[in-house]
């Protein structure tokens, strides 16, 4: 069991460590980065081309050869045959503890094989370079990553690099390596050459598991070697740089050091610090490179006695390597590089002479400058700490035998110091001459550093200066590329420390705009509350720089009113909730309180507290005045009783309309609106109002649903659903009608229903209401949908009286209209409503109707309510009538018969034509069919279908058609109204033949011929004075006696224009008009007469100085433009469509410019 987390699973055992899990050390990285994602698709798109390229050589003696295909295959069937299980299924836990149990296992040998250091000079890169020949469409994509500086062989050569000033390229320093890694596959702890950064990328494959020891614990892991195998170090002191020595982490954790893990994923880079130990191993099969990278900063890394001997190159190699470039042109440096060069010049300057002196002091004093890059390594390592040497050296006259300065005591016990030589590369005045090089280019950095120093100084005599000073130095080091040193990120730190206050201090000064809706709902508020205020004004004080006095004055008497306001706002919120009595106005009072305190711009508590004491007042007022809808209900239900929901609101209807207090006509209650207001006060703090409102609705809520289950209930028995029993029901629960539920919205809508339909049907047996046929119909209807009258007494009486009016209407319809007929039994009875159309020379095409359906017959009489609406509108047919039709006569006599004839076409071979008696148009013989009231007339006598519309029955069989149930309805009036006029025109005739006047002979004819009934007396005193009164020729004569004996079809259709033109309305045209000309004529116009002309423009009056009121339904208008701008209708004023439409100018004869 893990002694660390006492868990038992994936345990790590070592005989001389206790025993942990590999998952107690810490992990850094386990999954990796979605950006890394894409990178990894390219490369595994790549992977089958790359697998067939490589070829590894494994074994320093058997030189095993794999490609990278081979190698993947052994590498997975390792792993599978190892686990006993796909690769898949294999988890990361169950592969650290086999590993580490292998390593620990001294019996157990398990051989894996890694493809590790394969130069990718030798064998390629996973990146492409710039030397690389890329083509390809990929080919711009490419390039760009083989210059990118991420690329591993371009990091090390960047210019801030100290590496870019190295001549050749090193293997594994400068030049990367490739690792191919299988499962178990490792590298054991060990550091980088030279202490220097390493960059490791994952290209694909299974993860690799890293452990690490930071720099600053790279002596205590050396301590802990040392205690554990000192016998090894003691023989081998280098034993950790030489990549053999594989440690428990966990033994490593027991001593007090650190380890760090990362699961380093493909797609993913992990970097190593100077001086940072680090171990590892592979999961399974995978691709990575590699290579070290030093930074300006790697050279002011301590670079001690504890690196290796055997090093490709030495610190102060690099150090001294770009010396020409110095020399010649430091400018070219940058900032950072000449820095960290000069500081350690004169490291390496003081080094030189510590160990120069002690030379001298051996008595050593022959000397020679040396060019030890050109000598190879092993001639050159000191013979003592076999340290390779750059810098001096001595030696004796033995060959082979040369020292460090540190130990020249060392050398040689033979020689004297006559015979031994001190060799150095750089005399101390060439040292001297870099440093002073390079100090001429780093004396900006040094001024500018003074100048970080002086403010990162903590002395409290000596004046605050100006934050903006700061940060200008800041920006300055910035803009120049100086160092990130640590006082310049102390002093960001100082800037950034005071900065924060300041910027608080602005957002809390800067007062809140006002909006009418705030989005601080919708979003977290993020303003300072008041003990950041308090918190803000003491940093300024404490700050190291100097703050504006303004500033602080400003925050200082911002605290100070926030401090009253606060007292202010906790008075406010200690009111008393039970004793307000005017809502609005407590409101008003906590709602100033509040906007002050919103105006401070600071997340004040208080505020939070004065909304909640305001949202509760404003649901204890919207709760009373629901209370008091309730009690208005409940006090007077009879008044409400009859309100019901329609789809435009609320209709009232009173059962004893009588006018009520408007305030008592409220609108339903829903039960969902009180039990919302409910659960909004259960949000309040639960204090008397609140409670006791609450009570009431929960009291309310349960009555009103207890009254809705008996509505309910009442109408699922259908036999007990019955007027008089909804009537008892009404009377136990219309105390509860506020409420506006299904049930009660029922019960009330059916019991208006019903007692609308009884009170109708009451009223028309009693003779106190008209009726028609339509209206019959709706209470039929109603009936029909009611669930309280569908049956019953007065479901008979109502579908009875229905039956006998429908009958009457059928025994007209059989005495009046067609079978065929092209006008219905309205339009037969009223008149002719549409002569005023006919004279404005308007189109109307007449199509058959249907014979079966009696409303359609009657619907006309939908339009007036009353009896007297339908006696003024036939006064006003008949007026029109007298009117009208002699300008009828005489614009039809004037058309030709293709304007007039039913077919509307002058294609027609006919035999002759013939006119009509009453409105003179012409008509085709072949167009005209017979119509038995032709018996009834003079021979040679036609009308026409317009005028001429039903069977024209006498008079005194119409009386044979009622009975005492039809004498109130709507369709008898009409019967009654013509029969009074056939009568009244028989006279009129009667009178104008004693008086012998032909002219109201004429006009009398014309009247008696207009109706559509005849009185029998009359029809034969025409036939007598036929030869008289009209001038009938053979020719008529004889076409209306084939006629008789034609055979001819209705059309379906007739007076229907088989080309019609546009039919111009000059409404438009003469409103564009106009505006044309009114600016210009609206002078003549006073103030009395503008008003006039708009108000009878609204109203649709005409001003013709004898309007007939047409009756047609669509009436043409004209506006003056000669100046007065008033509307006229056509047929008023004599115009025709015709005429208006052949002019683009009219003025009424009233204005003294007019013109028609």
């Amino acid at each position: 069991m893990c002694s660390k987390c006492s868990l038992g699973h994936d345990e790590i055992s070592c005989s001389c460590v206790r025993i942990v899990t590999g998952l107690c050390t810490p992990i850094a990285l386990n999954q990796p980065s979605p950006t890394s994602q894409k990178a990894i698709g390219t490369v595994l798109a790549a992977l089958p081309q790359l697998l067939g390229l490589w070829t590894l050589v494994m074994g320093s003696t058997t030189r095993e050869s794999y490609t990278l295909n081979t190698f993947g295959q052994a590498a997975d069937a390792f792993k599978r045959q190892y686990f006993g299980k796909e690769i898949k299924d294999v988890k990361p836990e169950e592969v650290e503890a086999e590993y580490w149990k292998n390593v620990h296992d001294l019996s157990k040998c398990v051989t894996v094989k890694y493809g590790a250091d394969l130069i990718t000079s030798e064998v390629g890169s996973g990146f492409p370079r710039k030397t690389d020949y890329l083509v390809g469409p990929n080919q711009k994509v490419r390039m760009h990553y083989a210059n990118h500086p991420w690329n591993l062989n371009n990091l090390p050569v960047l210019n801030e690099s100290v590496l870019s000033h190295w001549g050749s390229g090193i293997s594994g320093m400068m030049v990367p390596w490739v690792y191919v890694g299988m499962c178990f596959s490792s590298f054991c702890w060990h550091t980088e050459d030279h202490w220097s950064y390493s960059i490791n990328y994952m290209h694909w494959g299974e993860p690799k598991i890293w452990y690490g020891i930071a720099g600053s614990d790279g002596e205590k892991f050396d301590d802990v070697v040392r205690a554990l195998v000192p016998d090894l170090i003691n023989k081998q002191p280098d034993l950790l740089h030489h990549m053999t020595t594989a440690l428990n982490p966990s033994y490593v954790m027991s001593k007090g050091v650190p380890v760090y893990t990362v699961h380093q994923n493909p797609g993913e880079y992990v970097i190593t610090f100077p001086r940072a130990y680090h171990a590892g191993y592979n999961e399974g099969f995978n691709f990575a490179e590699a290579v070290n990278f030093a930074p300006p900063d790697w050279l002011s890394a301590p670079h001690g006695s504890s690196l290796p001997s055997k090093l490709c190159l030495r610190p102060s190699q690099l150090r001294l390597r770009p010396r020409r470039k110095v020399a010649r042109s430091p400018d070219k440096l940058s900032i950072c590089m000449c820095v960290s060069i000069v500081e350690e010049l004169i490291n390496v300057q003081q080094h030189e002479e510590a160990g120069r002196d002690l030379v001298s002091k051996h008595g050593i004093t022959r000397s020679e400058r040396v060019n030890f890059e050109e000598i190879m390594d092993d001639l050159r390592t000191c013979i003592y700490c076999r340290s390779t040497l750059y810098m001096s050296a001595v030696k004796c006259s033995h060959p082979g035998r040369i020292t460090c300065l540190e130990h020249v005591d060392y050398l040689c016990d033979h020689c004297t110091p006559e015979e031994c030589i001190f060799q150095y590369r750089y005399t101390m005045e060439e040292l001297r001459m870099f440093i002073t090089r390079l100090e001429k280019r780093t004396a900006g950095f040094d001024l500018w550093i003074g100048q970080v120093r002086t403010f990162i100084k903590d002395d409290k005599d000596s004046p605050r200066l100006k934050l903006e000073e700061a940060r200008a130095i800041v920006d300055r080091g910035i803009s120049n590329k100086y160092p990130l040193t640590d006082e310049v990120a102390e002093l960001k730190d100082l800037i950034k420390l005071c900065e924060q206050p300041l910027q608080d201090a602005n957002s809390i000064l800067t007062r809140k705009i006002r909006l009418r809706n705030s989005t601080r709902c919708q979003k977290a508020d993020e303003r300072k509350d008041s003990h950041d205020l308090e918190s803000v004004v003491e940093a300024l004080q404490a700050s190291p720089f100097a703050v504006s006095a303004n500033l602080m004055d400003s925050l200082t008497e911002l605290l100070r009113q926030v401090n009253a306001w606060t007292e202010k706002a906790k008075d406010a919120s200690k009111i008393d909730l039970s004793r307000i009595t005017d809502f609005d106005e407590a409101l008003q009072q906590l709602q100033k309180v509040y906007d002050t305190g919103e105006e401070y711009n600071l997340r004040l508590t208080e505020l939070d507290k004065l909304s909640d004491l305001m949202s509760c007042i404003e649901w204890i007022h919207k709760a009373t005045d629901v209370r008091k809808k309730i009690e208005a209900w409940e006090n007077n239900p009879d008044s409400h009783s009859m309100i019901q929901r329609t789809r435009t609101g609320y209709v009232l209807k009173l059962e004893d309309e009588v006018e009520i207090d408007k305030k008592l006509a409220s609108e339903l209650i829903c039960l969902d609106e009180i039990e919302e207001l409910n659960r909004e006060g259960a949000e309040f703090e639960q204090v008397g109002p609140v409670l006791s409102m609450q009570a009431y609705f929960e009291e309310k809520i349960k009555a009103s649903q207890e009254a809705d289950k008996k509505a309910e209930e009442f109408f699922e028995d259908e036999e007990h659903a019955t007027l008089e029993n909804a009537e008892t029901l009404w009377s136990s629960l219309k105390c509860q009608m506020w409420a506006d539920t299904i049930a009660m919205n029922t019960l009330r809508a059916e019991l208006r229903m019903a007692r609308t339909i009884v009170a109708r049907l009451e009223a028309v047996q009693a003779g106190q209401e008209n009726f028609s046929l339509k209206s019959l119909s709706v209470l039929v209807n109603g009936c029909d949908s009611s669930q309280l009258v569908d049956k019953g007494e007065q479901k008979e009486k109502i579908d009875a009286f229905d039956k006998e009016v429908e009958d009457y209407i059928s025994r007209l319809k059989k005495a009046f209209q067609h079978e065929q007929s092209y006008y219905t039994l309205y339009e037969i009875l009223a008149g002719k409503e549409e002569l005023a159309g006919l004279v404005e020379g308007q189109i109307t095409p007449l199509t058959l109707l249907p014979w079966d359906d009696p409303l359609v017959n009657v619907e006309g009489l939908d339009q007036f309510e009353s009896i007297e609406d339908i006696r003024y509108h036939l006064d006003n047919v008949l007026l029109q009538e007298l009117a009208l039709l002699p300008r009828l006569r005489t614009s039809n006599a004037m058309k030709p018969i293709i304007e007039s004839c039913v077919c509307l076409d002058v294609r027609i071979k006919s035999a002759g034509y013939i006119s009509c008696y009453l409105c003179h148009g012409n008509y085709h013989y072949e167009c005209i069919t017979w119509n038995p009231f032709f018996e009834s007339l003079p021979l040679g006598m036609y009308l026409c279908k317009r005028c001429l519309r039903g069977k024209r029955p006498s008079i005194d069989s119409l009386d044979q058609l009622k009975n005492d149930t039809i004498l109130r309805s709507k369709e008898n009036f009409l019967v009654e109204h013509l029969q009074k006029r056939v009568l009244k025109t028989s006279e009129q005739l009667d009178y104008a033949v004693l008086l012998g006047d032909n002219d109201k002979i004429q006009n009398a004819l014309l009247a008696v011929l207009s109706l559509e009934a005849m009185h029998p007396p009359t029809m034969e005193k025409l036939k007598a004075h036929a030869s008289e009164w009209f001038k009938i020729s053979e020719k008529d004569k004889e076409l209306m006696s084939n006629l008789k004996t034609a055979e001819r079809t209705q059309p379906r259709m007739i007076f229907a224009n088989k080309s019609p033109k546009k039919n111009n309305r000059k409404r438009t045209s003469t409103t564009s008009m106009r505006r044309r000309n009114s600016k210009a004529k609206k002078s003549t116009l006073d103030h009395d007469e503008e008003q006039r002309r708009i108000q009878n423009q609204e109203n649709n009056v005409c001003e013709a100085p004898l309007c007939i009121k047409p009756c047609s339904q669509e009436v043409n208008w004209i506006q003056c433009q000669s100046g007065c701008e008033r509307w006229f209708h056509y047929v008023c004023i004599g115009l025709t469509i015709s005429q208006v439409s052949e002019t683009s100018f009219w003025g009424c004869s009233q204005c003294p410019s007019h013109n028609h």
